[in-house]
């Protein structure tokens, strides 16, 4: 049987013990770019701190792409794509779609502000805003 001795350099998250186990040692540092390049809000990519409200964010961007079949934010890398969600506004859903009332567009343009403090501040304000929609 071949086994592989786990590195213990920086580049490598498995750490040997001395009892010849290998464990997972930190796997996010701080300061670290994590998760989907098309799902993140402007806080993530900047590898800020992220709350509710970029949470908000992203379920924006969820429902942007189940109403219209695309992206809010797209580019041709991850790199252009958090580019995107840093500078330009997703395309307005009646561009992207006929078949969202304008109700629907204001909510999800409050979901995808790029300024925290203007999208809504917690999951219950969502809620309370989505669901004169059904």
């Amino acid at each position: 049987m071949v086994t592989e001795t786990p590195r213990q350099d920086s580049r490598s998250p498995l750490t040997a013990t001395r009892d010849g186990k290998s464990t997972f040692s930190q796997l996010t540092m701080i300061g670290t770019v994590m998760g989907t390049a098309g799902y993140m809000s402007p806080e993530q990519v900047r590898a800020q701190p992220a709350d509710a409200r970029s949470d908000v964010f992203s379920l924006g961007s969820v429902l942007y792409e189940m109403i219209t079949a695309r992206r809010s934010f797209q580019g041709e890398t991850p790199a252009d794509t958090m580019t995107g969600i840093l500078k330009h506004p997703p395309p307005p859903l009646s561009q992207a779609t006929t078949d969202g009332p304008p109700p629907l567009a204001d909510f999800l343009h409050q979901c995808l502000q790029k300024n925290p403090s203007e999208r809504f501040p917690t999951a219950e304000v969502l809620a309370d805003a989505l669901r004169p929609l059904s």
